[in-house]
């Protein structure tokens, strides 16, 4: 059985059938994540392609598609599923994401060998029946095959090549037109939970890295950045134009308010929510890092969802009325123009960092402020003291969670 070809990408998927919807849930078992981006439809039909493959017993799926899923951080499951239903499978980079900035390692231009802006990878995954040896033959070289001792399932997974190909598209062309499977000089890659990762990682400092402590783990509350959902309406740069939208959202009837800010109904968002969450819930307008080094104005009511689809309030309202500070980062950096480190005293947009998709900005306060009907008075450093504890007894310095102003 071969299942071959070049599926549509579509994040905001329509194709929620419940069949597909409960393959899918394979992919993302365990993965803990505040939100979960495995609903594209390339993603499916990968899904779509192992479900049958499996089921006949032997076969190869043959995809050229979106090169998202090979190191994306919640792709990890997905990517041991595939481990575990194959034997073998081969990762031919492409490259040419433009979101990426991505160019060739000596700095020439790197382009897409199609007309759109997300990189793509030609992905050959490889079933056989039981018993059947793996392939010799195929021109590998181990330059980037590290050792590496972190422990894998007691299960055998499948043998794993890469190849990385940059260039310009005809080249590109050149190149696949003048080449096949055996030809081709494959990085065996070896690969380590959870992650899995698809792609080249150099592992040779890994072992130190994993002995320190991650910063989910020091900082007790966090989010990724707000999410709108209609940015053009919710955030503004003068506050006075801001005032007149919530005034309209609060006076005029839905349908008004569709043809006078031409807006519609999008995924999350909606203008009978946002009208209701203005009505019924106070709020206020508060300064917002936007973009990098751009802060603008928001209206944000005290409840979760409505006239900002996705206000992330239970870490944002740490910064409404209170003198703080937030450090901004990333979860995964994909480009490397700058390092993904911001501080701000202000709440953010998820984009406040980076507007790649991987790169959506998390905001970690340092202190957590108590509800107003809470009995607390004093904010409380946002911290982990165990891992302060440990700090602490390693620097031979003393934590204080306040300054000593001399008062």
């Amino acid at each position: 059985m071969v299942v071959m070809g070049n599926p549509p990408y579509s994040v905001s998927s329509s194709n929620k059938g419940e069949w597909i919807q409960k393959l899918i849930k394979d992919y993302k078992k365990d993965l803990n994540e505040r939100k979960i981006n495995l609903d594209d439809d390339y993603i499916k039909f990968i899904r779509y392609g192992q479900h049958y493959i499996e089921k006949n017993g032997e076969g190869i799926l043959a995809y050229i598609s979106n090169n998202s899923f090979i190191d994306g951080i919640t792709h990890r499951q997905m990517r041991k599923s595939l481990l575990e239903s194959f034997d073998t499978i081969y990762i031919l980079d492409l490259h040419g994401n433009s979101k990426k900035k991505e160019v060739c390692p000596d700095g020439s231009k790197d382009e897409n060998v199609f007309d759109i802006m997300q990189g793509v990878s030609i992905n050959i995954f490889v079933k056989r029946k039981n018993g059947l040896p793996r392939p010799k033959g195929l021109a590998v070289t181990n330059d980037t095959v590290i050792a590496n001792k972190v422990k894998q399932s007691t299960k055998k997974l499948a043998d794993l090549y890469h190849y990385d190909l940059y260039g310009k598209r005809e080249f590109k062309y050149e190149f696949l037109s003048e080449n096949n499977l055996k030809s081709i000089k494959w990085n065996k890659l070896e690969y380590s939970e959870p992650n899995y990762f698809f792609v080249s990682r150099n592992y040779a400092s890994e072992e130190k890295y994993i002995d320190g402590f991650s910063i989910n783990n020091i900082f007790i509350n966090s989010n990724s950045g707000i999410q709108t959902k209609n940015d053009n309406l919710t955030i503004s740069t003068d506050i006075n134009s801001l005032k007149m939208v919530v005034y309209d959202f609060i006076n005029l009837d839905e349908d008004s308010i569709k043809q006078k800010y031409k807006t519609k109904d999008t995924s999350g968002w909606s203008v009978k929510n946002a009208k209701h969450d203005l009505i019924n819930n106070a709020g206020a307008i508060y300064k917002i890092n936007y973009r990098p080094f751009d802060e603008r104005y928001i209206y944000m009511t005290e409840k979760s969802g409505g006239f900002v689809g996705r206000p992330r309030i239970s870490t944002m309202k740490h910064f409404f009325q209170n003198n703080n500070y937030g450090l901004i980062t990333v979860r995964q950096q994909s480009t490397f123009n700058f390092q993904h480190i911001l501080v701000t005293d202000t709440i953010m947009e998820s984009g406040a960092i980076s507007l790649q998709t991987k790169e959506w900005g998390y905001i970690y306060p340092l202190y957590l402020y108590p509800d107003e009907n809470s009995l607390e008075t004093k904010r409380t450093p946002n911290l982990n003291l165990e891992i302060v504890a440990e700090i602490e007894k390693k620097l031979g310095l003393t934590f204080v969670s306040e300054k000593d102003t001399g008062e």
